[in-house]
């Protein structure tokens, strides 16, 4: 199966999540495109795709959501899924039901609804901010309850629920014994 993993990231942990994902598919010896931001990609090119995106400031990116919904269609035609990756989504502090509302609200402004979603939580990269946005995440941070010393980074990602997402959308896109897609 020829699969599609397209990603929008700023800090880069949701790229980090993706390559994973895509990492676990190719091993089970499917042919995967594994693209940052990639808004002249057709996914209509593809048997199946999967989507991920971070939340900043509360919201996903506009990039994300113009994506989403300029593919709804080509999406909804094919086994498929999203992901989404914020600190609401795990590590100290996290509140996973304003989490689930991101994903949510991305769903409903695309206007696609695919059979497959996650929540991961993302990373506090404090040695790769500016000086301005260090003092902000943590400001941030620190009135959330989570890590704050900035002299060292933080990945709050559960990589054996990335690895379980990546087998659950292999479980579902591909029916085992004959090979047809399933989702």
């Amino acid at each position: 199966m020829r699969i599609l993993i397209v990603y929008f990231t700023r800090e880069g942990q949701t790229g980090r999540i993706a390559e994973r994902i895509a990492a676990r598919l190719a091993g089970a010896g499917h042919r995967v495109d594994c693209r940052a931001g990639a808004a002249a990609i057709d996914p209509a090119a593809y048997e199946a795709v999967i989507v991920g995106a971070s939340i900043h400031y509360g919201h996903h990116s506009l990039a994300a959501h113009l994506w989403g919904f300029r593919h709804r269609k080509a999406l909804a035609g094919r086994p498929a899924a999203f992901f989404s990756v914020s600190l609401t989504g795990g590590g100290p502090g996290a509140r996973p039901l304003v989490a689930r509302k991101y994903l949510d609200a991305y769903l409903s402004r695309t206007r696609w609804r695919p059979p497959l979603t996650a929540i991961f939580g993302g990373a506090l990269p404090y040695s790769r901010y500016t000086p301005f946005t260090r003092g902000l995440v943590r400001l941030f941070v620190r009135m959330a309850g989570g890590d704050t010393d900035a002299s060292r980074d933080y990945d709050y990602t559960d990589w054996k629920a990335v690895d379980g997402f990546a087998e659950d959308f292999l479980a579902r896109a591909v029916a085992p014994e004959s090979g047809a897609t399933a989702l």
